[in-house]
C-alpha cells in the first residue's frame, strides 16, 4: 500500500467511504503499512484510507482518533492485538467486538458492518467471532487479573485503546469496527520486563529491561512464549490486511464481495 498527501474533508452531497484505522505498536500497523509512520500523524495508505500510529493506552488513542477525525473520516477501525481474558480464545483467534467495555461506560459498534466482517473472515478459514472486548487503561499482568475483569465486563479479550475510539466515534457520530487479535491466553503472565520495561511502542527499555531478566531469569521462559503468541497473532493481522485491507474493511459497501 502507498502513501499520499493528506486531502481534505469531503465535500458535495455524496457520502464519504473515508476511512481510520488506529493501531498502537508499529508491529501491527506494519501489518497494513510498510512504510515508515510517525506517532499521531495519519497517513493515506489507500484511496480514502487513513492509519494512524498511536501508542499504548487510551490517551495516546483519544489523540490519534482526533487526528484522524481531521482527515474528515466518517468511521473508525480499532485495529491490533489484544489479550484473552477467557478460555475461548487462543493464540491467532480473531476477536471482532460486539460491545466494547470501557472503565465506566460501554458502546455498541454497528452490527451490520460487524457481521459483514465476521462472515468475511470465517470464510477466508480465521477462528473469528463476535464478543465483548474490555478496554482498560492498565496492563491485566496475570490469570487472576483477566478472570476478574472477565466476571465484571462479560467480555473476552482486553486491550488499551479501544475504549477512547469508542469514545470519540459515540461523541462524533462515526461508525466503528474493533478487530482483534489475540495474543496471550488467559493463563498466560506478562512478565515483569515486559509490563515494567517496555515503552508506549512496546519496545523494550534498556537496560532496565536486562537487569529484570538477569535478576529473574524465570522469565525467560515466558517472554519465549509470550512472543511465540504475538507472532502468531500478527500472522493473523497480516492475513486478514491482505484480504479487508485492500477491500477498505467492507465499509460502506451494502452487499458482501
Amino acid at each position: 500500500m502507498g502513501a499520499g498527501p493528506l486531502p481534505q474533508p469531503a465535500g458535495g452531497t455524496g457520502l464519504s467511504r473515508r476511512l481510520g484505522v488506529s493501531a498502537a505498536l508499529r508491529a501491527e500497523a506494519g501489518c497494513l503499512y510498510a512504510g515508515r509512520l510517525a506517532i499521531a500523524t495519519p497517513v493515506e495508505i489507500e484511496k480514502d484510507l487513513f492509519l494512524c500510529l498511536s501508542g499504548t493506552g487510551q490517551r495516546a488513542a483519544a489523540r490519534s482518533a482526533a487526528r484522524l477525525r481531521g482527515t474528515g473520516i466518517r468511521a473508525l477501525v480499532s485495529w491490533g492485538v489484544a489479550g484473552a481474558i477467557e478460555r475461548g480464545f487462543g493464540p491467532g483467534d480473531v476477536l471482532v467486538a460486539s460491545r466494547i467495555a470501557g472503565e465506566g461506560t460501554s458502546h455498541d459498534p454497528p452490527a451490520d458492518w460487524r457481521d459483514r466482517v465476521l462472515r468475511r473472515l470465517c470464510r477466508q478459514g480465521h477462528h473469528a467471532r463476535a464478543a465483548p472486548l474490555a478496554s482498560v487503561d492498565r496492563i491485566c499482568r496475570g490469570p487472576a487479573q483477566k478472570r476478574a475483569l472477565a466476571a465484571a465486563t462479560g467480555a473476552g479479550a482486553v486491550d488499551m485503546e479501544s475504549a477512547a475510539l469508542a469514545a470519540a466515534a459515540q461523541n462524533h457520530k462515526l461508525d466503528l469496527l474493533v478487530l482483534r487479535a489475540i495474543a496471550d491466553t488467559l493463563e498466560d503472565p506478562l512478565p515483569a520486563a515486559v509490563t515494567a520495561h517496555t515503552d508506549s511502542l512496546g519496545r523494550p527499555r534498556l537496560p532496565g529491561f536486562l537487569v529484570s531478566v538477569l535478576k529473574q531469569p524465570g522469565q525467560i521462559a515466558a517472554l519465549i512464549t509470550l512472543g511465540s503468541r504475538y507472532r502468531k497473532a500478527l500472522g493473523a493481522l497480516k492475513t486478514i490486511a491482505a484480504d479487508l485491507g485492500t477491500r477498505h474493511f467492507l465499509y460502506d459497501t451494502g452487499r458482501e464481495p
